[in-house]
């Protein structure tokens, strides 16, 4: 692979695909598993570690000190509940390979249910050098 092909795949998170399964609903108080999947593309890598995250979100009010600076705020939201699950230490995963992880997270019964204001994620992230290749984030319900 050419230089120019390392550096794209290295600003762009471009060395793995990175996918993930979660459950469509999880009640408050159990627990659940994701299962996530790391496909290496062509060139081995040198990984810090693969984590499978969730949160939960909320919306809080838009403070904008300068009306007038035409910038567009980010959106607006806090983490009410994160938690996290290692699922790979440091180490290299090969070139063309695929490797299937589970993390399992218990949910306490006292975090909010998803409704209008509470949105629950997951997302699957492969730290390492560069951007890191990462499943972007799912939502999933939780009653």
């Amino acid at each position: 692979m050419g230089f120019l092909s390392k550096l794209v795949n290295k600003v762009t998170g471009g060395w793995a695909e990175v996918d993930m399964e979660v459950p469509p609903e999880v009640r408050r108080g159990s627990s659940m598993t994701i299962t996530a999947t790391v496909g290496v593309k062509s060139e081995p890598i040198e990984v810090e570690r693969v984590t499978v995250q969730i949160q939960c979100l909320e919306p809080v009010p838009a403070i904008d000190t300068n009306l007038t600076d035409g910038i567009t705020p980010p959106p607006n939201h806090r983490a009410v509940h994160t938690d996290h699950v290692h699922v790979e230490t440091a180490g290299e995963l090969p070139a063309g390979t695929t490797r299937t992880y589970s993390a399992t997270f218990q949910l306490p019964a006292d975090v909010p249910a998803s409704d209008p204001k509470h949105t629950w994620m997951a997302r699957t992230v492969v730290v390492m050098p560069g951007n890191d290749p990462d499943s972007g984030w799912e939502a999933f319900e939780v009653s």
